[in-house]
């Protein structure tokens, strides 16, 4: 027993020796496991303070919004406004390329400007560009019918409705059934 007394005396002894050469790995280990937890604060140290600034600038917009009295979309409505009136010119765009299609004459004559006359108009100035006469120069040309002298007039008294009702009786009775062939 002596023996393993002295040679576990011995390893004690020895272990002095073997723990000097294994503290550099040791310290080594413990270093950098601080400089890993040393990082690892001061990363949430700086996302802490970036949430905070965050949360301290959403409270001023708020402060503001409360004070001012707005309810924060006015540069919402900005934008808004902003796509009404590029929809607006993209549709006014489109109108005076159609129309331009369809009245070629009055397009050149007018330009950009016919997209804001009526279809009705435009058509009126197109046939008058075109060479075709207006409504108006065809009437002047119209002789009236119950002028015409080669006409006669009717000597013939005005008929009763049953005389009318009898002389078609007598035609429809004197003609011959269409299925009668002799």
């Amino acid at each position: 027993m002596s023996d393993e007394k002295d040679g576990l005396s011995e390893g004690a002894e020895e272990a002095p020796e073997t723990g000097t050469t294994q503290e550099p790995d040791e310290n080594t280990k413990l270093r950098s496991r601080n400089a890993g937890l040393d990082a690892k604060v001061s990363s949430l140290t700086a996302t802490a303070a970036a949430e905070k600034a965050r949360a301290d600038a959403a409270e001023a917009r708020a402060q503001a919004l409360a004070d001012g009295k707005e309810n924060g979309d006015a540069e919402l409505r900005a934008q808004n406004a902003a796509l009404k009136a590029e929809a607006e010119e993209a549709r006014q765009a489109a109108r005076v390329a159609l129309l331009a299609g369809r009245y070629p004459e009055s397009f050149a004559e007018l330009g950009e400007a016919i997209g804001n006359i009526s279809p009705d108009k435009l058509a009126s100035m197109e046939a008058r560009l075109a060479g075709v006469p207006s409504p108006e120069d065809q009437s002047n040309n119209v002789r009236p019918i119950g002028n015409n002298q080669n006409r006669s007039a009717s000597t013939t008294a005005a008929r009763t409705p049953s005389e009318q009702l009898a002389d078609m009786e007598a035609k429809f009775l004197s003609t011959a059934p269409p299925w009668d062939i002799d």
